[in-house]
């Protein structure tokens, strides 16, 4: 991501350096008023010399300022292809990236800000739909992105969150692979220690959440028996856990866990003297907290 924002900027200052170039014909605008407050623009070549504009605008003609997503075909001369259209669909929406692979096909990228889901919709060359609109992450929206078309016709999007940045890979379609993303870089270990409860319990966390992704928790000791778990960044809590000797009450350890998140996980807890493990399932769509006094 850093060598990727160095490499822009060292191609941006190559071209200041270069003399100015004539226009080839007149400017024109893109879109068709009335419109308010765009941003964000994205120039795609669709190939055959056409290309697709893409940007974040208010709601026409209606709500002023609104946010949307628009989109326009022009063919090698500059000339519309037809109007602008609407990719993303009538609520807030924030523009994020786009791509273009070598089929012409393009897909947008964009923050839901309704349900605070990050959203993807693929387009042919001619700007035909592949499909209805893609939620790529169901409850989370990575504080960076960077869209890229791969060498088999499909795409590859960045993500930079909390400790680490990775890749995840999407069809020419637009449909995200399933499986976990690669890890690009990361400032935690891949595959972190468990954390140790009482100087004797072991606990892990495996997550899934609503697009199918898989992972494991990381743990965060906050005393010698309590601590929580972050599955996509280190600022946001998911799971408390805390396990108590409680054997002066009923010869039993006591564990405790407190859900911060609807998403799919299981705790499991290991007693490292006798290898028994307790293990908590929380399915997608609860949020499940317990309390077991009867542990081991």
């Amino acid at each position: 991501m850093r060598s990727s924002l160095v490499a822009k900027a060292v191609a941006l200052l190559g071209l200041l350096a270069l003399p100015a170039l004539p226009a080839r014909g007149q400017v024109w605008r893109l879109d068709t008023p009335p419109a308010c407050q765009e941003r964000a623009p994205e120039v795609l070549a669709v190939g055959g010399g056409a290309f697709a504009a893409v940007w974040q605008g208010g709601a026409e003609p209606a709500a002023v300022g609104e946010p949307r997503i628009f989109v326009r075909l022009f063919d090698p001369h500059g000339v519309p292809r037809g109007p602008e259209f609407q990719v993303s669909g009538d609520y807030d929406a924030v523009l994020l990236d786009a791509a273009v692979n070598a089929e012409g096909r393009f897909l947008v990228l964009w923050h839901d800000l309704l349900r605070g889901q990050l959203r993807s919709r693929a387009f042919s060359a001619t700007g035909q739909p592949l499909g209805a609109e893609k939620v790529v992450f169901f409850d989370f929206v990575p504080p960076g992105v960077a869209l890229t078309a791969t060498n088999d016709g499909g795409f590859a999007l960045v993500t930079a969150a909390g400790l680490s940045v990775d890749l995840w890979r999407f069809d020419s379609l637009g449909q995200l692979h399933a499986g976990p993303p690669t890890e690009v870089e990361s400032w935690a270990s891949v595959a972190p220690e468990p954390p140790t409860f009482d100087g004797r319990f072991e606990a892990r966390i495996e997550w899934t959440d609503h697009a199918g992704n898989t992972g494991e928790g990381r743990a965060i000791s906050l005393s010698n028996d309590s601590g929580y778990f972050w599955f996509f960044g280190p600022e946001n809590v998911e799971v408390m856990v805390k396990v108590l000797d409680g054997r002066a009450v009923n010869g039993r350890f006591w564990i405790f866990y407190e859900a911060l998140t609807d998403v799919e996980y299981t705790l499991l807890v290991r007693d490292t003297e006798t290898d028994e493990v307790k293990t908590y399932h929380n399915p997608a769509g609860q949020l499940r907290s317990h309390a077991d006094t009867a542990a081991f």
